[in-house]
């Protein structure tokens, strides 16, 4: 009989320590936006709560397209931190569109993966930036996919 009470506070402890452990995970992020300056695309967030957070990684996805790619991280600094990535592969993604076709103008995706110190991970909202590039640009980013 005591072994089974022993057993059932023991599994009680377990499922408290579990749910106390989630807790401890929490990011919560405001004002997360992007804007192109036609060379580049800069994102940028602040966290209001962030609580056993390790990592934001940035990931981006062409509209068209479903699939996220990690194109960059940033160790998480505490609540009430602003933080900034600057995308300056945006210029080569729209330049290069696998067929050899170049593009001047495109939207893309932008959403953060935010990784707990258990390196379980949840995801942010998305949000999306039209990125048009100059002619200049384009055709400089051109010259330069030819030598890759």
């Amino acid at each position: 009989m005591k072994s089974r009470t022993t057993s059932r506070i023991a599994a009680l402890l377990l499922i408290v320590l579990c749910a106390t452990v989630s807790l401890l995970a929490q990011s919560t992020i405001e004002n997360f936006l992007a804007r192109s300056d036609g060379r580049a695309i800069t994102i940028e967030w602040r966290s209001a709560q962030e609580t056993g957070i390790s990592l934001y990684e940035v990931e981006r996805s062409p509209v068209n397209q479903a699939d996220f790619k990690r194109i960059g991280a940033i160790p998480a600094r505490g609540a009430q931190q602003a933080y900034r990535f600057i995308d300056e592969n945006a210029l080569v993604a729209s330049t290069s569109g696998g067929n050899g076709s170049v593009q001047g103008g495109s939207v893309y995706i932008y959403r953060l993966k935010i990784i707990d110190v258990n390196d379980k991970a949840t995801y942010s909202n998305t949000i999306s930036v039209s990125h048009t590039i100059s002619s200049v640009r384009r055709t400089w980013g051109m010259i330069k996919e030819m030598f890759r």
